[in-house]
């Protein structure tokens, strides 16, 4: 008996030290991969800034209706390379945050003051609907601002042209929460869609990087936050991200603090 509680706990060991080790060789897989995407990124933007430069020359010059028509197509792929440049760089890089803590209802007004010409393009409005909370989190303002522009974004493009982005701020201080939602009248997605909307790369856009809901993710598990997202054709798609309130026992976690 004594024989096999010794080898049950040396299978325990084993088992948790083999484990550990699979996760210790994860995250370095991971952190090479990051580091490769993110020189790959760099390298390329050298160059396509150049081309941008290039294509701008050329813009300014009487060219026919053929070769304008060319030329606005480049251009319109030099941008969505930037943007998916810079998304890489974003997602790939260490994260540090600048914890202090942060008065959301006014970063949210003043967000949606700023930058209300994102719903322009396709006639749409952004509006909020709810300030239920004066309440603060612990946050990075710049990396905090950087999940409304990435949702705002990503909503005006699934909205129907015309359509409304709702906006709303509610707080919970029983279980110490403070959530941020965003809604559009989008046609409900399917299940398998659904589930994979935080994956990089993963677009259901022609044109989408695939990153941004990647990247509100990851900053939203930085700040000790969680994200979910429901779609169906009574309330279009919402995204609710929640964060802890400040002062709760939830810590942010940095990656440069480990």
């Amino acid at each position: 008996e004594a024989h096999l509680h010794f080898l049950d706990n040396i299978a325990q060991l084993i088992t948790h030290s083999f484990g550990r080790t699979v996760r210790l060789a994860e995250h370095g897989r991971l952190a090479a991969i990051g580091e490769f995407a993110s020189g790959i990124a760099h390298e390329l933007r050298t160059p396509l800034a150049t081309l941008t430069l290039a294509m701008d020359y050329f813009a300014r010059l009487d060219l026919d209706e053929k070769a304008a028509k060319r030329l606005l197509l480049a251009r319109q792929e030099s941008a969505r390379m930037q943007r998916l440049l810079e998304d890489i760089l974003l997602y790939a890089k260490p994260v540090a945050l600048n914890l202090r803590p942060v008065h959301v209802a006014e970063l949210l007004k003043q967000f949606i003051d700023d930058h209300r010409e994102l719903a322009q393009p396709r006639r749409q409005v952004i509006v909020l609907e709810a300030l239920g909370t004066d309440a603060r989190i612990m946050a990075d303002r710049d990396r905090l601002t950087q999940v409304l522009l990435n949702l705002t974004q990503n909503a005006c493009e699934a909205a129907p042209e015309g359509g409304k982005i709702a906006w709303a701020l509610r707080d919970d201080p029983a279980a110490g929460v403070v959530t941020l939602e965003v809604s559009n009248p989008a046609e409900p997605m399917p299940p398998d869609q659904l589930a994979r909307l935080t994956e990089p790369f993963f677009s259901t856009k022609p044109s989408g990087t695939g990153l941004g809901l990647a990247i509100v993710q990851r900053l939203t598990l930085l700040h000790g936050g969680e994200l979910s997202i429901s779609s169906d054709e009574t309330e279009g798609t919402r995204v609710n991200v929640l964060f802890p309130r400040f002062g709760s026992k939830e810590q942010p976690y940095s990656e440069t603090r480990g």
